[in-house]
């Protein structure tokens, strides 16, 4: 008899990282919400033990980001967006779960500055552009 995971569970794993989903001989398998450090929710797809592109990462704040993470480290990494909890937006590139690079972030009262991100902070050369059609 068949002793593997099929169907509706939760598996912990080596690293304490809870997995609660579908599985499919042993290996996660569709819609799942995986736990990771710091109270972060992923809720997305696996096929065959892989986690696939796309997904939301769901933060204690009930920030929301979707786009590339380090798999290791579990820290946003890549190409990505946040909605922040407070109505802010950025999109743009992550550093180390920081927001590094290119990028545009659009503030919840309207105001929007496009340009250069390093340690979370507008870096560099960018553009504001105000709620009221001023820029600057």
């Amino acid at each position: 008899q068949d002793d593997s995971r099929h169907g509706t569970g939760a598996l912990k794993d080596a690293k304490g990282l809870l997995h609660e989903g579908a599985f499919d001989h042993d290996r996660r398998h569709g819609e799942a919400v995986w736990h990771l450090p710091r109270s972060v929710k992923f809720y997305g797809v696996w096929e065959n033990d892989v986690r696939q592109p796309g997904g939301k990462f769901v933060f204690p704040s009930t920030d929301t980001y979707r786009g590339d993470w380090d798999e290791t480290r579990h820290v946003r990494h890549g190409d990505g967006s946040c909605d922040y909890e407070n109505g802010d937006r950025y999109e743009g590139e992550w550093r180390d779960d920081e927001r590094s690079g290119a990028g545009v972030l659009t503030y919840g009262n309207g105001d929007r500055y496009e340009g250069g991100f390093a340690g979370n902070r507008r870096h560099g050369r960018g553009t504001c552009v105000f709620a009221d059609g001023s820029s600057y």
